[in-house]
């Protein structure tokens, strides 16, 4: 091999080294940059299609939000951030003169937690800086007289007042000393419900009223039942 011969040998040689390690050094990293990015923006393209078609969601239901607002506002108003008992009692007596019912007794209890019996202690208000809700129930025990169909007239509306109210028990009584009265005695014990607001009094103001008694007698009947009415 002559010399030249050599010499173009190593040359060639040292533009093959020369080639491979630019491709190692140079080429192949951003080579490999190119396909991460690649990989990047195909994420970033999927993650636009699923917020676009949120989006779209999103605009279809928006003609629907009035709505929703006012069922919202209705279930707020069956079970405010307070007890709202003024406002029961005036919806009991407008019910037991609808139906020709005397509502002669309404008597709220303190309110006490949901998962709690209605014998246990009082809920205490948060501090003013709490921002959770929670779910209370007052109890509530109910006096009316009337007929019989007046009594089952105003029970019947008890379903239909503007307040969610459960009837967890009640007993009737009569007076047998008046043969010919058909005047009943309905007790009526239940709970309506609230949601305590942060820095909101959970104790309410008794808010009692009474009539003059009809006759009573001991009772002849007792019916202890549960049921809810909403």
């Amino acid at each position: 091999m002559t010399e030249s011969r050599k010499w173009s040998l190593v040359a060639m040689v040292a533009v093959l080294a020369v080639l491979a390690a630019g491709w190692f050094l140079l080429i192949a990293p951003k080579r490999s940059e190119a396909a991460d990015l690649g990989r990047q923006n195909d994420s970033a393209q999927e993650a636009n299609a699923q917020l676009r078609s949120k989006l779209h969601e999103l605009q279809a239901l928006a003609p629907q939000l009035p709505k929703r607002e006012a069922e919202f506002a209705a279930i707020r108003r069956q079970i405010p951030d307070n007890p709202a008992l003024p406002d029961l009692v005036r919806q009991l007596t407008a019910a037991g003169r609808q139906s020709g019912a005397e509502l002669t007794s309404v008597a709220p209890g303190t309110p006490v937690a949901l998962v709690a019996s209605t014998t246990a202690a009082p809920v205490a208000a948060p501090a003013a800086s709490a921002s959770t809700e929670q779910l209370l129930q007052v109890p509530l025990n109910l006096k009316v007289a009337g007929s019989y169909s007046e009594v089952e007239d105003f029970v019947d509306r008890l379903e239909r007042l503007r307040r969610v109210l459960m009837v967890t028990g009640f007993s009737l009584t009569t007076d047998p000393a008046v043969t010919a009265s058909s005047v009943v005695d309905l007790t009526l014990t239940g709970r309506v419900f609230m949601v305590h607001a942060a820095a909101a009094a959970t104790t309410p103001t008794a808010a009692t009223g009474t009539a003059p008694a009809t006759g009573t007698a001991p009772a002849t009947g007792t019916a202890p039942a549960a049921g809810a009415v909403n």
